[in-house]
C-alpha cells in the first residue's frame, strides 16, 4: 500500500503513528536512523484505509519484531518542523503500548538495538527520566511529556520551526 505522504515544493505532509513503551523501570524506548543526530519514538506513516492503531502494531512488528497491545492514545500532534530541506507539516497519533503476552521487550540495558527500515538502520535505545530530559529528542514537547503521560487524550500544536 501507499504511505500517507504528500510533498509539493517545499513543503512535506505525514500522517504518522507513535508508539510509547515503558520498560518496568519507567525508561522510555526511543529509536534514530542511523544517519540522524536526535531521537525520537519509534512509530511510522499510517498507509491508505489503515487503522491508526493497526499501524503502530505494524510498525512495532516490522521494526522490532515485537507483538504489541494498544493501551489508549496518549496525544494527537500537529508538528511543525525543518527536516532534509522540507518544511514538515505532520500530524500524529501517540498510543501508549505495552509487549503483548510473554514478548520481550529488547534485550539490552546499556545497549542499544538495531533493525532495519526500508534500508535505512535504525537505532533503538532506553532512555531514563534523566536522559529523556537531556536528550536531543523530538518533537520537543516529549522531552517534558514523557515524564508524566496524560490520563487521557491530549492536543499538542509542537513547533520546532521556530527558533
Amino acid at each position: 500500500m501507499s504511505m500517507i505522504t504528500f510533498k509539493k515544493d517545499i513543503y512535506n505532509f505525514t500522517y504518522r503513528v507513535v508508539g510509547v513503551i515503558f520498560d518496568g523501570s519507567g525508561r522510555a524506548l526511543l529509536h534514530r536512523a542511523e544517519s540522524d543526530n536526535f531521537w525520537a519514538l519509534p512509530g511510522g506513516r499510517c498507509e491508505f484505509l489503515e487503522e491508526s492503531q493497526k499501524t503502530i502494531v505494524r510498525e512495532m512488528q516490522e521494526e522490532l519484531e515485537l507483538d504489541v497491545v494498544v493501551i489508549r492514545p496518549l496525544w494527537f500532534v500537529e508538528n511543525f518542523f525543518e527536516y532534509g530541506g522540507f518544511k514538515c507539516h505532520e500530524l500524529g497519533i501517540y498510543y501508549l503500548l505495552k509487549p503483548s503476552g510473554h514478548a520481550r521487550v529488547l534485550d539490552i540495558e546499556e545497549g542499544t538495538h538495531e533493525s532495519y527500515d526500508t534500508g535505512t538502520k535504525l537505532i533503538f535505545k532506553w532512555f531514563g527520566r534523566d536522559a529523556i530530559q537531556d536528550a536531543d529528542l523530538y518533537p520537543r514537547f516529549l522531552r517534558k511529556a514523557l515524564l508524566c503521560p496524560p490520563d487521557t487524550l491530549t492536543h499538542v500544536v509542537n513547533r520546532d520551526d521556530e527558533k
